[in-house]
């Protein structure tokens, strides 16, 4: 009798079930108990499934023509294992053969891949920084006859482009002038461009929008809010793929909130250059509280930090291509991930072979190293007393440089960021190593190399004793320790650099959980208030 609550939930299309009130405790304990949720370690993640993850991928691009290889891997990750969850499969095999079989589930993980989380003015005080002082700016330079263009990428269901329409609508009104303003809103979503066209939202937009701004700017229904006509023939939706579809030119303000936080860093930077080349000298860039423009900095004048309001202060745009290079390809490469092996058994033939090989390396062989990534040692070759020190005491460390000798520290340092970040061969000639027998001047060689099993990067670095030998502590020295030190200062600020894009995007992979647990959170509060009416019509019964 009393069946508006589920019958509302369904015409959403955003039920995962649709089940007899008999069947869904049954469905409900299968879902919490699915190996992804109980974290049952005997269950292969998707993410580390290459080849079947890349051909899931294929399968998008092939039927929404978005390619989602170059997002962020554990957050498509988590979306797959929710459907594979839902659907009761455990190995990301079986899941690609439904998918191949059911063109229905392939459109529900495509919908699931577009985490769309938005409402009227979402950050209020963001949105005042705009109101305040970014669209003033745009307005002051701006003369009758100009127009004013806006475009908000990602715009998914309207709230964020009807915002904005409201707030350049108060200001003309407080500078008293009347421009002909437009705002492109696009979406790789059809089915939200079709919701935001009709501009039609619940009762609860009451709580994100003032009084006067719900009395002057939306229209009553029975159990919704339409927005007026005047501020709808503002904003101009289009289904839009940011990647591959000519962009906007000449724009004064781009919003671009929580979109960057999906992509990969090349992805990101693909973007940021399309922005360049659409926005106007001296045109904002508006973006997400946990997004940067990177390292376009000398681009983007920070106008506001804590909002992530950028001024575009030109130069040298970018030349954008009619299609991105890096969506050339249905998937890419498939990953290889290193794995630890265990090495063949070896019979006492072997045995002796690889004693007899060790013994020739021991004596031709100049004192060589083999470092890993993490600069451990992982193998020494002949005498290397003279180069290494063994930490007296306390725990043993296999970490090379708290082993090496003073003089070593950073030509060695210097030599091993070059071999193992740039896969470029290092030399320095004549490094001056004193140690405890006197002064020995070596030639440092280091090379890279990958280990064929593991296909793990390491470095070979060995030391060549020079010409010149000698014991006098005044030995010249051929090697400029401050050139080396100043090459070392380069490659610390670059470390440095990676280590704050690392957390960025982890800031970023933060902020998506925060959207998926957002989204969630607005499914349940609408649950609740059917819940809630249906309970009040069961207590007018």
């Amino acid at each position: 009798r009393f069946d508006g609550m589920p019958r509302s939930a369904i015409a959403t299309q955003l039920v995962d079930y649709v089940l007899s009130p008999e069947q869904m405790p049954q469905e409900l304990m299968k879902f919490v108990q699915h190996p992804y949720l109980v974290g049952d370690a005997r269950v292969k993640p998707p993410l580390t499934d290459d080849d079947n993850l890349n051909k899931i991928f294929a399968l998008l691009r092939s039927f929404s023509g978005v390619d989602f290889s170059f997002y962020k891997q554990n957050t498509m990750g988590r979306r797959i294992e929710r459907r594979m969850s839902i659907n009761q499969i455990d190995r990301l095999s079986d899941y690609l053969n439904y998918l191949y079989r059911s063109q229905a589930e392939v459109n529900t993980l495509y919908k699931e891949m577009l985490i769309g989380v938005t409402r009227f003015f979402r950050d209020p005080e963001a949105f005042e920084e705009l109101r305040t002082a970014v669209i003033p700016a745009i307005l002051a330079n701006k003369d009758a006859q100009d127009q004013v263009r806006v475009w908000v990428v990602g715009c998914s269901t309207g709230e964020e482009a009807y915002s904005l329409a409201i707030l350049f609508r108060e200001a003309m009104e407080a500078a008293n002038k009347n421009l002909d303003v437009k705002i492109f809103a696009t979406d790789i979503d059809k089915e939200a461009i079709d919701f935001a066209s009709r501009g039609i939202y619940s009762e609860s937009v009451a709580a994100d929008v003032s009084h006067d701004q719900l009395r002057r700017y939306f229209i009553k229904k029975s159990d919704s809010y339409e927005i007026m006509r005047h501020v709808r023939e503002m904003v101009i939706f289009a289904r839009q793929n940011l990647i591959k579809d000519p962009p906007f030119s000449k724009i004064d303000l781009i919003s671009c909130r929580n979109v960057l936080i999906y992509f990969q860093v090349i992805l990101q930077k693909r973007v940021l250059a399309i922005f360049q080349f659409a926005l106007q000298h001296d045109g904002f860039l508006f973006l997400g509280t946990s997004e940067t423009v990177g390292s376009d900095q000398e681009a983007f004048f920070p106008f506001h930090n804590k909002w992530r309001i950028y001024q575009y202060k030109g130069g040298v745009r970018p030349l954008l291509q009619t299609t991105a290079p890096i969506m050339s390809q249905a998937v890419p490469p498939a990953v290889t991930h290193s794995r630890a092996y265990a090495l063949p058994f070896v019979d006492e033939r072997r045995a002796r072979e690889h004693t007899l090989y060790r013994t020739i390396l021991e004596q031709l062989l100049a004192p060589a190293l083999i470092v890993n990534e993490q600069l451990e040692l992982l193998h020494a070759f002949g005498d290397i007393n003279r180069f290494l020190q063994v930490p007296s005491g306390g725990r043993v460390s296999l970490s090379i440089t708290k082993m090496l000798r003073a003089d070593l520290s950073i030509p060695f340092s210097t030599a091993i960021h070059r071999v193992l970040k740039e896969q470029e061969e290092a030399i320095y000639n004549n490094v001056v190593v004193r140690h405890q027998d006197g002064v020995t001047v070596v030639d440092l060689l280091a090379r890279p190399f990958t280990e064929p099993v593991t296909r793990q990067r390491l470095a070979f670095v060995q030391f060549r004793e020079a010409e010149r030998k000698t014991t006098d502590a005044t030995a010249p020295e051929s090697y400029d320790r401050y050139q080396g030190a100043s090459q070392r200062i380069k490659d610390l600020e670059q470390e440095l650099q990676y280590t704050r894009e690392s957390l960025q995007a982890t800031i970023e992979e933060l902020e998506t959980s925060n959207e998926e647990l957002q989204a969630t959170n607005e499914e349940l509060l609408a649950a609740n208030e059917e819940l809630q009416s249906t309970n009040e019509e069961l207590q007018s019964v």
